[in-house]
């Protein structure tokens, strides 16, 4: 699984126009250097002591990288939901829609694209991004972040109060992504 990985990410990199420089792009070779590294945890690991590795390995992986987003198709009741005063952000089966969702800037409350972020708000992303979910510790933080590509930036400035809510609608399709 390794090779696959290393073979994935050298198409991975090969494809992100203009994205695989700066700091976002190095911390994506130090994660990718992290797993190479560690590998995928055992049972030694206290984490993952009851996850059967092994198993999971047997299955074949499929690297690609998800192109496009499945028929969006939702029930009157989420259709309801997504008509709510809110600011809504759409991701399914871990890609963002942008189409759908909402984009902001005002009086430093920020929702943008992560690719815009990282270049309108450059010193705040790099503040926060790779901080939290350490690759170095960890093999599924480490390919998360080798493999970064979408996402949103959110900030709230300190003592800001939010006009409305921000709704994160997360779904997972079993039809093409």
């Amino acid at each position: 699984m390794i090779d696959q990985v290393k073979k994935r990410f050298k198409t991975f990199e090969a494809g992100l126009n203009g994205a695989g420089e700066g700091k976002w792009h190095q911390q994506r070779l130090e994660a990718l250097n992290a797993f190479m590294t560690s590998g995928l945890p055992g049972a030694k690991d206290e984490e993952y002591r009851y996850t059967q590795m092994g198993r999971m390995l047997k299955k074949n992986f499929d690297f690609s990288l998800v192109t496009e987003l499945p028929e969006r198709n939702y029930s009157k009741t989420q259709r309801d939901f997504h008509d709510a005063e809110a600011y809504h952000l759409y991701i399914t089966n871990g890609v963002v829609d942008f189409d759908l969702s909402d984009e902001v800037e005002d009086k430093g409350f920020v929702i943008a694209p992560l690719k815009k972020a990282v270049k309108s708000h450059a010193n705040e992303v790099h503040a926060v991004l790779g901080n939290y979910a350490h690759a170095s510790s960890d093999a599924f933080a480490a390919l998360n972040m080798a493999f970064s590509l979408h996402g949103f930036f959110i900030k709230v400035p300190k003592n800001t109060s939010l006009k409305k809510p921000v709704i994160i609608h997360h779904t997972a399709s079993t039809g093409p992504a």
